[in-house]
């Protein structure tokens, strides 16, 4: 089927004029605060979830452990209004007579505050003396002890906490909280700055530390707190439904799920100061986090800053980034499948294509490629590509003129209104000149038999070895960033792990591997910046005035090649596996990134169905199933691809699923 003519959508490259951000540091650089407050509220549970009482503990570090030395209880100042007196006397009588959980010698006696009085005494105190505020799924936490909230505009789109009032408006004295969304399970938090002035004397900064977010982190998992604790081995919460209300049950249930959060916070220190990196807990949002601290642990230098490389490089790199190929051929019918998929993917073409050596090189250098690639590309054929040595001469972007070349395009293709726009691998013929990278020019030669025509082609040799590198340790192995590929360890050692282990270094290597290289933030400047920002995508570079909602910046570790390799390479290994079933006559039902449904069954034969270009006896069109045994041979053939140690890691595997 021939699509009729349509817009194309091409990534770009932004650099803005003179974008150099402040650094803001607090004093004290401890990797764990010295002091810890832990809070959980429990809530009204209509729609308005107005807090009824909350429990904290302050906590101090000893020994590298957490002990608590306060515990106490705050309170709505009208919940006697709301809930009645006796709710309040309830709370009364539970601080009087309780044993608090604190270490020997430490305030024996719970502590009972007004919700203002907890506040100016106790969180805004320790926050401004540099604690860290702990909590699990703090954002409602700390809402909760807000008295009112406002729309920070000139922030953009952020939340700021108020938690005193004056004649009806915010305290102008008393820091307010800004809230910034993250996702839709966490925000970056922040007291606002004009307080230094206030009651606390010398300021030296908190922290906020969401136990969640951080088993996030750890794990790529998102637990509930009682999920989280099973997970750690540490007692978890009560069996109870909040009411709502105030009663000696829900007393006890929130004071354990301080507890928990507690224990919970232990566990996963000890777990974390395992880990030789030097990242403070709070910063940790996902495993990508742990993966960036992994690589500055080694010594390695930031690519922009190291490499010596124009912005239009990154523009030809950036227009020839594609996400991973996903698509169905068979729907709406049962077909018998073997479904197969490639150990670690995009880790595996990692390796394949020596990025470590761009990882940890000093500089690299940008040659005129083009008679050697026009001679590569008519040359090459499927079977070079189960060669691991040819995989290295991929590293190369290439202007073509696409004539019905099978290549990623990103378009609408979708006519309802507003469809964004998709990824499919589809014959291309353009006009226009564009750059592609060079696995996905070999996966055109490969599924059609033709090179594309090559106009001008460019590689990016990797030069030397950076000074400065040193050694780390993963679980039991230590790593020599000079020696040992850091991401082809992590899959080995996930490749010898369960659980949930398993998916953190699965989800270490893939964050550190590629994700980090196309790592782009949002950035506000203001209605009234002049900045400019300069675009660059291939031929093509222009200046504009930057949407204070819409700019990106790059990340630390930005290296946008990396990043269009690594994916166009996993492109590529679909791309050879298709050609590979298709030459003994196969089909497949859907591929998804890294994985395949063969059409098969035991000793193969034809399958029903519709559309196939195969005739059943009584007339039905069929397509071929391969047999149990050929897919298997298929996926010894790709063996020859294993980058890893044999005797631990298969770099394809098989199941049976229909």
């Amino acid at each position: 089927m021939i699509l009729p003519a349509m817009d194309l959508y091409l990534r770009v490259h932004t650099d803005i004029e003179d974008d150099k951000s402040p650094e803001v540091t607090f004093e004290g650089s401890d990797r764990w605060a010295p002091l810890a407050l832990i809070i959980d509220c429990e809530t009204t549970i209509d729609a308005k979830q107005l807090l009824n009482f909350a429990f904290y503990r302050k906590c101090e570090l000893r020994d590298a452990v957490y002990v608590c030395i306060e515990e106490g209880i705050m309170y709505a100042e009208d919940v006697d209004k709301r809930l009645g007196k006796k709710a309040l006397e309830m709370l009364r009588n539970f601080a009087a007579k309780a044993q608090t959980d604190t270490v020997r010698g430490r305030h024996a006696r719970m502590r009972l505050y007004s919700r203002a009085d907890f506040v100016k005494k106790v969180l805004l105190p320790m926050y401004l003396g540099g604690s860290v505020i702990v909590g699990a799924n703090l954002c409602f936490d700390l809402s909760c002890l807000a008295s009112d909230y406002k729309v920070a505009r000139r922030r953009g789109r952020v939340w700021s906490l108020v938690f005193k009032e004056h004649n009806g408006a915010p305290d102008k004295i008393q820091p307010r909280l800004i809230m910034t969304p993250r996702n839709s399970r966490s925000a970056f938090l922040s007291f606002t700055s004009g307080h230094r002035e206030y009651e606390y004397g010398s300021v030296r900064g908190g922290r906020f530390l969401d136990v969640l977010s951080m088993s996030f982190g750890m794990r790529n998992r998102h637990y509930s707190l009682d999920a989280a604790c099973s997970e750690w081995g540490v007692p978890g919460k009560l069996k109870h439904n909040p009411t709502g209300k105030i009663t000696k049950e829900e007393i006890t249930y929130c004071r354990q799920d301080v507890k928990s959060t507690f224990d919970l916070l232990n566990a996963i220190k000890r777990e974390f100061d395992g880990l030789p990196i030097d990242l403070p807990p709070e910063k940790i949002f996902s495993p990508a986090s742990l993966s960036k601290a992994f690589l500055d642990s080694m010594g390695l230098q930031h690519p922009l800053d190291k490499f010596s490389i124009a912005n239009d490089i990154h523009g030809i790199a950036m227009q020839s980034y594609y996400g991973g190929r996903a698509e169905c051929r068979i729907r709406k019918e049962l077909m018998p499948v073997m479904f197969v998929d490639f150990t670690s993917e995009y880790p595996t073409c990692n390796s394949l294509l020596r990025i470590w050596d761009y990882m940890i090189a000093d500089d690299v250098e940008v040659l005129d490629a083009t008679r050697e690639v026009r001679y590569f590309l008519n040359s090459v054929t499927l079977e070079d590509m189960f060669d691991r040595e040819n995989w290295r001469k991929l590293n190369l972007f290439a202007l073509i003129e696409p004539r019905g070349d099978v290549l990623p395009v990103r378009a609408v293709f979708n006519e309802v209104e507003g469809e964004s726009t998709n990824i499919g691998i589809n014959p291309l013929t353009s006009k226009v000149p564009i750059w592609y990278s060079g696995p996905d020019l070999v996966m055109s030669k490969i599924l059609t038999g033709r090179a594309p025509k090559v106009l001008k082609a460019i590689r990016i040799i990797p030069l030397g070895v950076q000074k400065g590198l040193r050694p780390t340790k993963l679980g039991d192995r230590n790593i020599d960033p000079a020696r040992d590929n850091f991401y082809n360890v992590v899959i080995e050692g996930k490749e010898k792990s369960s659980g949930a282990v398993r998916e953190f270094y699965k989800c270490l290597a893939n964050a550190g591997c590629y994700g980090l290289a196309v790592e782009v933030n949002g950035k506000r400047f203001g209605n009234k910046s002049k900045k400019k920002v300069h675009v660059f995508s291939g031929e093509i570079n222009f200046d504009l005035q930057p949407n204070p909602e819409k700019v990106e910046v790059p990340g630390p570790w930005f290296c946008p090649f990396i990043a269009s390799w690594i994916t166009a390479g996993g492109r590529l290994l679909l791309a050879m596996l298709e050609k590979t079933v298709t030459e003994l006559g196969g089909s497949y039902l859907m591929c998804d990134t890294d994985s395949m449904a063969i059409v098969s069954t035991e000793k193969g034969g034809l399958v029903p169905s519709a559309g196939g270009e195969h005739k059943l006896p009584d007339g039905r069109e069929a397509v071929k199933a391969l047999s149990w045994k050929e897919v298997k041979e298929i996926c010894r053939k790709f063996d020859r691809l294993n980058p890893y140690d044999t005797s631990v890691v298969h770099p394809a595997r098989t199941g049976h699923r229909s």
